[in-house]
């Protein structure tokens, strides 16, 4: 019988843990709850942190071939390890399902951005007098990968920035396809964790643009939540999160 071993990303750490003065520092971290767990019970891991842009060739050569291994971290690092093609046994989520062109469609009429478009990079600045008469909200649009692996963050790009903002984010593909939306103004933010189709937990996660840790304190949010479970099943996963 192989011996399970872990490979976890330091990068999912929350960097609020980082500030001495957060309140958030106090809280027990997950990523630290994982490695807590993995010293407690003799479970051999390794640790790394994932670059999005990384040098072509540059590959993780942490385990043997035939070495048994759960990987643990972002979306980008997961993908990474697959695409690597190693010969170990590999235990790890389908990314691909979590391409927002995978799901979108499925949540529209629920969602915040359902006036999206999906296109490719280098379509975006051959278009963008279209794309922006189409989504913008003074000469502002919303920009986000359509992959889960924070090639870049998404916000909000400026009419007049936007080829300074293809300058800054040149090391993207060409044929990497991108979500533009109109601008919306959000006061708080909740994460549901969704185990077999029901909510296991949840939190506000984020206030007024600024990362907090509360509980929720309004039904009309979990009732939301629970009513697009019982009419939505976008087969990403048994177990995903829903903000």
């Amino acid at each position: 019988m192989r011996k399970v071993k872990w490979f976890l990303d330091a990068s999912v750490r929350d960097p609020l843990l980082e500030d001495p003065l957060s309140f958030v520092s106090r809280i027990p971290n997950e990523y630290d709850r994982v490695i807590k767990a993995l010293d407690l019970i003799g479970i051999e891991y390794k640790i790394t942190k994932y670059r999005p842009f990384y040098i072509p060739g540059d590959r993780y050569e942490d385990f043997a071939d035939g070495d048994c291994v759960i990987c643990y971290g972002s979306t980008g690092f997961i993908k990474k390890v697959i695409d690597e093609k190693h010969n170990w046994f590999l235990m790890t989520p389908d990314v691909d399902k979590l391409n927002c062109s995978n799901y979108y469609n499925i949540y529209k009429k629920y969602m915040i951005n359902k006036d999206y478009e999906i296109l490719k990079f280098k379509d975006l600045l051959k278009e963008k007098d279209r794309i922006f008469d189409l989504f913008h909200d003074e000469s502002r649009i919303f920009i986000r990968p359509d992959v889960n692996d924070k090639l870049f963050v998404g916000g909000l790009i400026n009419y007049f920035d936007i080829e300074s903002f293809f300058e800054r984010v040149a090391m993207v593909d060409n044929d990497t396809f991108m979500v533009v939306s109109s601008p919306k103004r959000i006061k708080d933010e909740y994460r549901f964790f969704i185990i077999d189709g029901k909510i296991s937990s949840g939190s506000k996660y984020r206030e007024d643009g600024n990362p907090i840790r509360k509980e929720i304190d309004s039904d009309n949010v979990v009732n939301f939540a629970e009513a697009i479970l019982m009419d939505v099943n976008p087969g990403i996963s048994d177990i995903y999160v829903l903000d």
